[in-house]
Formats: C-alpha cells, structure tokens, sequence
C-alpha cells in the first residue's frame, strides 16, 4: 500500500542541502497500525508529510497503492490526498466558526459531494465517535476530547484508506488519550491503515508496529529512547489487576 523506495528529502538552506531524510526504504501494508517514533528534527514529520501527500521527495519513489506519485504535480496531490488520507493534528484544526456538522462536511465539499449527501454522512460520522449530541456545537463550546472526535469524524468522512495522525493524544489528559487512542484502534480493526506520530511510548504500545527515526534514518529502538522506554516498546506492560477501592474502571 505505502512503499519508500531510497526516497531523500532535502531543502535548501543558505544556499546548502540540508538532508532531512536520507535513503528511506520502507514498506506499509494495508490495514496496518504503524507508529512512527523518534525525537525533535528527526525527520518523522517530513516522512508523515510525504505519506500523506503533502510534501514530495526530492529523489527516489514513493508508491501508494500501486501507483507512483513520487513525480505529481501540486493538483494532482491534492486530489490524492483528498480520496485517500484522513489527517488529525494535536490541535484539532477546527474552523471556529463552524459547528461540528459544517467542519466535518470540509473535506466532501472539496470533493464535490452534494449536501444532502454531505449532511447525512457528517451526521453518521459524528455518530460514530459518539458525538450525535453535539451537530451545531462550535469548537469553543466543546472540550479537548470532543474536539478530537470532530477532527477523527472528518478524518473519515470521505472514507479514506489511511488515517494520518500527528501526536493526536498531545493536547489531551492521559484519560481522553486513551480513548481517542481505544477509536482509533477500533478504526483500524474495522479495516483502515492508521499512522500516527507520536514521542509517547504508551501512544506508540497501541500500534502493531513501530518505525524508529534518528538523523533522516531508520534506526533501532534503543537509539532513539531511553531504556525504560525501549523496554515499554518492546514488551508493553499488562495489567490484569482488578481496579483497587476508589479506582474507576476504565
């Protein structure tokens, strides 16, 4: 589905080559949940940015489902991109003065749907994160949690094959996190790729694979996180304690 064959990305800086990615070769099969790790100025946003069609390499092939887009004009991205990739970012990116049901609508007016269409499946997007209470509510009158949830529900809207997600646990207390994470997982059971990026080793623990950046390379584990990290990546904690007195069950 998702292919880097040696794919380099580099801009230009004071008149030099700054190599942001270096040689990438990687492989993403569909319906895989892929975390993607490593620390500030690694490169894992560039790599998210060329997945998801908003950036091109400056060498080597990038193929999604089948196709090579390594070469498409900006156009030819944007419908790509609009079809295929759902995105959620830290801060939701929410138009204030849209309700919950106009900004899930976004992305299906880009791609030329009808509004009667649009409506209803705004409305069962919002459904499905459990959100058919809040249709005309604006962003400022919902919490975090509930802001996610729009921004997952316009994600899917227009069906896409992958999920793109940008620490989409970073503005929320642990709690709403491990919900937002528990939809996304079931997003995936029901079929969709999801990547996500993310410095949180208990974030990246919900993904069946994890993919290390260091310096524009793919690394190891234990070059990019500290031990006790490594430890939580590769063996995750369980817990199959029963909650204790005053402990609420999640």
């Amino acid at each position: 589905m998702i292919e880097f064959n040696h794919v380099v990305k580099s801009y230009k800086v004071a008149e030099q080559d700054l190599i942001v990615l270096k040689n990438i070769n990687l492989q993403i099969t569909k319906g895989e949940f892929v975390a993607i790790m490593g620390p500030s100025g690694s490169g894992k946003s560039t790599m998210m940015n060329i997945i998801g069609c908003l950036d091109k390499p400056t060498s080597g092939q990038y193929l999604l489902n089948g196709k090579d887009i390594s070469d498409y004009e900006d156009h030819e991205l944007a419908k790509v991109r609009n079809r295929s990739v759902g995105f959620v970012f830290q801060q939701f990116q929410l138009l204030p003065r849209l309700n919950a049901l106009q900004n899930v609508e976004l992305p299906m007016i880009y791609a030329g749907i009808g509004k009667k269409q649009r409506m209803q499946r705004a409305e069962d997007a919002l459904q499905k994160v459990d959100l058919a209470d809040r249709l005309t509510h604006l962003p400022n009158e919902m919490s975090g949690g509930q802001k996610q949830r729009v921004a997952i529900a316009r994600a899917i809207v227009n069906e896409p094959d992958i999920i793109l997600a940008d620490e989409p646990t970073g503005a929320l207390d642990s709690k709403t996190g491990e919900q937002i994470m528990e939809m996304f997982t079931m997003l995936n059971k029901e079929g969709t790729s999801v990547i996500l990026v993310t410095h949180e080793a208990e974030v990246a623990s919900y993904a069946e694979r994890t993919i290390f950046v260091r310096d524009g390379e793919l690394t190891t584990a234990e070059e990019v996180v500290d031990q006790g990290t490594y430890k939580k990546l590769i063996q995750p904690e369980t817990n199959s304690e029963t909650p204790t007195d005053g402990e609420e069950e999640a």
